[in-house]
């Protein structure tokens, strides 16, 4: 952008985005020409130049090998995010009385990465926007039920919703830009465990398509409809900083 004097047309944004495309398709044909398997789950071409795919020895030795490569990083697992003693899904009072004088957060969009938003709470009235899942495309960003077990739906996503533009709560509760909107895009939620059963996470490849979809929300290559403000909900280890 800066090359191209600070301003760009739709058109030319589409072409770097398909151009980055091709490159990656010409990469992944030149490996698999000697011996690579590598089958990508997530590309990424907005935020970063790569993708996430399962690895095995051979394929992952050939990538580390290669001039074009700049880097391989192991996928790691990001829980939501939880105040240290917090309980039942009471805020802190620290948090309940944060807010920015003469300033709402209206007309700005905050593209959400977490589990999914329950647009229907009353707390976040009409603040929800049709959002992006990337675990299971095609909610919208929704909050999940659990697979199995009736009754147990993703609340993160939601409550941290609620801190960011919740309105009319009781004795005046509000968030911190009720004026705000908010764009949930779903990077953690109900996933298979190493138990059998299922559980509340996301994945840092997801994490990245999140940002992907928080530039580019409709996915057509410009970044002209970006959030102004992205806010990650998960975290590495499982409890967050105190503050």
């Amino acid at each position: 952008v800066r090359a191209a004097g600070g301003r760009v047309s739709e058109r030319e944004m589409r072409g770097w985005s398909a151009s980055a495309v091709a490159q990656q398709e010409q990469f992944l044909a030149r490996l698999a020409a000697v011996g690579a398997r590598i089958a990508p789950e997530y590309r990424y071409t907005r935020v970063v130049n790569g993708f996430s795919a399962r690895l095995d020895p051979t394929s992952a030795a050939l990538l580390d090998g290669d001039r074009e490569v700049t880097g391989i990083y192991p996928v790691r697992i990001a829980y939501p995010a939880q105040a240290a003693g917090a309980e039942g899904g009471v805020l802190p009072s620290a948090v309940a009385d944060l807010e920015i004088a003469g300033l709402d957060g209206s007309g700005v969009t905050v593209a959400l990465l977490d589990t999914g938003v329950d647009p229907s709470h009353p707390y976040l009235r009409q603040r929800v926007l049709a959002g992006v899942d990337v675990i299971n495309p095609g909610s919208g960003g929704i909050a999940q039920p659990h697979p199995t077990i009736p009754g147990r739906p993703e609340r993160h996503g939601t409550e941290l919703a609620g801190i960011i533009a919740g309105t009319e709560g009781p004795d005046g509760l509000h968030g911190i830009a009720p004026g705000a909107s908010i764009m949930p895009v779903r990077v953690g939620g109900w996933q298979p465990n190493a138990e059998g059963g299922y559980s509340v996470y996301s994945r840092t490849d997801q994490l990245i398509a999140g940002l992907e979809a928080a530039v580019d929300p409709n996915d057509d290559g410009d970044v002209l409809d970006a959030a102004r403000i992205t806010l990650i909900g998960m975290v590495e280890p499982y409890a967050s900083f105190a503050d």
